[in-house]
């Protein structure tokens, strides 16, 4: 199974700002990316075992019922959710356990509580953190969208993140008793308060501007474990309509 890390590449600066700042970069040739991307939107979409363990017993109809063309459309900005849910994965080996674009109905909206959850998992199978990540996709992002998506998180935070646990908590019990059973333990022992929060964004990389990273730095107070990581891509919009060409799906233009 591919990883991010097969087609970007991190690089980290710790002493620029008071947080840390990941730029995320393709390392590969264009086809190649499109290639990757298409095979991380099918997986979040759908369970890849699910699919091939219905393709066995049920055919390729039924396996394939939530990715046909015709019958799913999807925001750009699920494109950065995606990458962003394989970044916490792929570049800081934390486990996401659920995600959220399985559980999308309504595809012209989006789902209430944190984009990304990622789980810090000891290696006795526990979980000791959690990872909240509020993603943003815009072609042109304005000078304050690292601002907007780190008030999301702090106001998140503020109510304990209460919609996203309560989500975790069900489609964990649903999915993995064992990881349900922890996720309750650290909920109960440290709460959500002192966890991990970062703001993804994806954007056209002629379209950056330092002030968005300097303005996010002038807040009078971060949340804590605070990371902002980007995704600088080249002609991101159609990189997005070249991947959604593949897959066949309908796109709603929500840049």
């Amino acid at each position: 199974m591919a990883a991010l890390t097969d087609y970007f590449e991190q690089e980290c600066d710790e002493q620029t700002y008071s947080f840390v700042i990941s730029t995320v970069t393709p390392n590969c040739e264009r086809s190649a990316l499109v290639e990757g991307m298409v095979e991380f939107m099918s997986r979040n979409k759908a369970d890849p075992t699910v699919t091939a363990d219905l393709l066995s017993a049920a055919g390729w109809t039924v396996a394939v019922a939530p990715l046909r063309k015709g019958r799913l459309s999807v925001r750009r900005g699920d494109f950065a959710e995606v990458l962003a849910a394989e970044a916490a994965e792929a570049f800081d080996g934390l486990l996401v356990p659920v995600r959220k674009l399985r559980y999308q109905i309504d595809p012209n909206g989006t789902m209430h509580g944190s984009d990304v959850v990622g789980f810090v998992v000891d290696d006795d199978e526990e979980v000791t953190d959690l990872e909240f990540v509020e993603v943003k996709y815009r072609t042109n992002p304005s000078r304050d969208i690292a601002i907007d998506a780190h008030d999301q998180l702090a106001r998140d935070r503020d109510d304990g993140f209460a919609t996203t646990v309560n989500f975790l908590a069900h489609r964990l019990r649903e999915t993995d008793a064992a990881l349900y059973e922890s996720f309750l333990a650290f909920l109960a022992s440290s709460g959500t308060s002192d966890c991990r929060h970062t703001v993804v964004l994806a954007f056209e990389e002629a379209n950056w501007d330092d002030d968005i990273a300097e303005e996010l730095d002038d807040l009078p107070e971060h949340l804590p474990e605070l990371w902002l990581r980007v995704f600088p891509l080249d002609t991101c919009g159609q990189l997005v309509e070249e991947v959604y060409a593949e897959l066949m799906w309908d796109v709603f233009d929500d840049d």
